[in-house]
């Protein structure tokens, strides 16, 4: 699965202006770090920032070993929007093989290690390697908290992460939600989305939608419904008047998980006009079968004969889909054998 890579390349974005930030690096890499940069972030052709990228790498080398990770780690993530998990694996291990060997600050070791473990996170994540891939996402998490340490209650110092830094933070705790999520550990989900969303909003970014709907579903899973209705409401607030494929695709979402929570507070008529709306949204199979499934399991020992209507449009899904799949088609069979 890709994660949000509009957020990674704004993310990564703010990194680059990290790294023209340094003092100068000498007349070859202060003029080639600009034009990776623009060829990523600007213009979002990989394949020449990866060009670019590497002939930064070689000027960088024994010079300047910041500017020689970082090329490397970029290098990585272009290969990682160009869908070459191989590459990524390649270019990370690099940084990864020569860390202690590198002279840096602890702060920038600490940042480089981050960026690059959550890179590793994703491809062990995308091979299928669970394990390997929370393990890589939680040690960049720890290196995150210890360059900016705890308050005394507990909670993290969101506000002394500088802004370059701190939208990579926040990439790297959503995308470790998502994966604790899908291990079922909804509750540090929960904690990481928190996390990433305070980020968001630190840096005044507007476009925190899809978080605050993912937020909403981890607290359904724990069955904090008061907490779980106010931020499905908050999201669906800011989706209010926006277009564009990427809006109808959230909107589909958080309108089945908002039938979801009513569903599960009883209050079926709200539920049902959820998952109305959700279905008329949903254009894709995979968000249908989401959508009928919770509207199966609100059904369930009630009326019979609205299940099989339900099921009949699952069936005909599977009919057109040859060789498809979802979980909840499963789960949706389940319910019917259990009538």
């Amino acid at each position: 699965m890709r994660f949000y890579t509009s957020i990674l390349i704004f993310s990564f974005s703010l990194s680059f202006l990290s790294v023209s930030a340094q003092e100068s690096m000498g007349p070859v890499l202060d003029s080639l770090w600009p034009i990776a940069g623009k060829y990523m972030v600007v213009e979002e052709d990989f394949e020449k920032s990866i060009s670019v990228l590497q002939d930064i790498s070689k000027e960088s080398e024994g010079l300047n070993d910041y500017s020689w990770a970082s090329a490397n780690i970029y290098t990585a993530y272009s290969y990682l929007m160009l869908n070459e998990l191989d590459s990524i694996l390649f270019y990370s291990s690099k940084v990864e093989k020569e860390f202690h060997q590198l002279s840096l600050q602890d702060r920038l070791r600490k940042v480089i290690r981050a960026d690059n473990y959550s890179l590793l996170g994703k491809y062990y994540y995308e091979k299928g390697f669970f394990d390997e891939s929370v393990n890589y996402y939680q040690t960049a998490i720890d290196d995150i908290i210890d360059i900016v340490g705890r308050n005394e209650d507990g909670t993290i110092k969101y506000k002394e992460l500088n802004a370059s830094f701190s939208m990579n933070a926040s990439s790297i705790f959503n995308d470790a939600a998502l994966i604790y999520y899908r291990f079922g550990d909804f509750r540090k989900a929960v904690d990481y989305y928190q996390s990433s969303i305070m980020l968001e909003k630190l840096n005044n970014n507007p476009d925190i939608s899809r978080k605050l709907n993912n937020l909403g579903l981890a607290y359904l899973d724990l069955g904090e419904l008061d907490k779980a209705e106010n931020v499905l409401g908050e999201s669906e607030r800011l989706l209010e008047g926006k277009k564009g494929e990427f809006v109808l695709e959230t909107l589909g979402l958080l309108y089945k998980n908002q039938a979801a929570l009513y569903y599960l507070k009883g209050d079926e008529g709200i539920g049902d006009e959820y998952i109305r709306k959700a279905l008329s949204i949903n254009t894709k199979d995979g968000f249908k079968v989401k959508s009928y499934h919770v509207y199966l399991e609100s059904l369930k020992n009630k009326s019979t004969e609205k299940i099989e209507e339900v099921f009949d449009s699952l069936k005909i899904i599977a009919e057109r889909s040859i060789g498809y799949f979802h979980p909840d088609m499963a789960r949706s069979h389940g319910i019917m054998a259990g009538i």
